[in-house]
């Protein structure tokens, strides 16, 4: 998706001509080619448009407006009776704060606000907030990555059994780089957003199937 470095431009466009535009620099992948992996959201801090739920058009032009990609979507809006709310957990100077995010509704939310913590808090947020998980640019760099490692961290599973909530990991999460403030926040962002919900009472968390010796600083 474009050259390493390079600078391409994400265009959402509803079907009634709401415009949604941010700019991301390409990563290098794995296999040393360009590599896109972003979150869209609006960066404004008056209210941001709220077009109704409709289908969209999700475009990648490089700099010279050549179309790399294009992906039709449906774009929920926040009061759509399939859309439902979470409480993720991101890192204010050296504590968590809550951060409410609208997912679409499902009976695996546990699962689903997992996968929505591993995005990351919304980019250029007027907050501050910021994730002690490994994102894609920790897990790409990390010094001992393997090769087989992708591009992030991603969920295995979530199982739920007598109040107990084991969460599995892939590899990538261990791209951390050590620190025991970094491994405290990363189990409490993991841990708070999975207590929210009245069948969870505790959380262990697991790389790759194992839950010995895992997040150590």
């Amino acid at each position: 998706m474009g050259e390493p470095g390079e600078l391409v431009r994400a265009r959402l466009r509803w079907q009634d001509g709401t415009v949604l535009v941010d700019t991301f620099t390409v990563l290098r992948g794995e296999d040393g080619r360009g590599l896109l992996i972003g979150s869209l959201d609006w960066q404004m801090e008056s209210q941001p448009p709220q077009p109704p739920s409709q289908p969209a058009v999700l475009e990648l032009r490089n700099a010279a407006e050549a179309l790399l990609a294009s992906q039709p979507v449906r774009v929920l809006s926040a009061d759509d009776p399939e859309v439902m709310q979470v409480t993720l957990y991101f890192v204010l100077g050296e504590q968590l704060q809550p951060v409410q995010r609208n997912i679409p509704r499902t009976a695996a939310v546990g699962t689903a606000a997992l996968e929505e913590l591993l995005w990351g808090p919304p980019p250029l947020n007027l907050a501050g907030f910021e994730t002690a998980i490994p994102m894609p640019e920790d897990v790409l760099n990390y010094h001992a990555r393997g090769s087989d490692w992708g591009p992030r961290v991603t969920l295995r599973e979530l199982t739920i059994v007598d109040g107990v909530a084991t969460a599995d990991f892939s590899q990538e999460l261990q791209a951390y780089g050590g620190g025991s403030l970094r491994v405290m926040l990363i189990r409490q962002q993991i841990e708070q957003t999975l207590r929210q919900f009245s069948t969870v009472q505790e959380v262990r968390i697991a790389i790759e199937g194992e839950t010995e010796a895992v997040l150590e600083p």
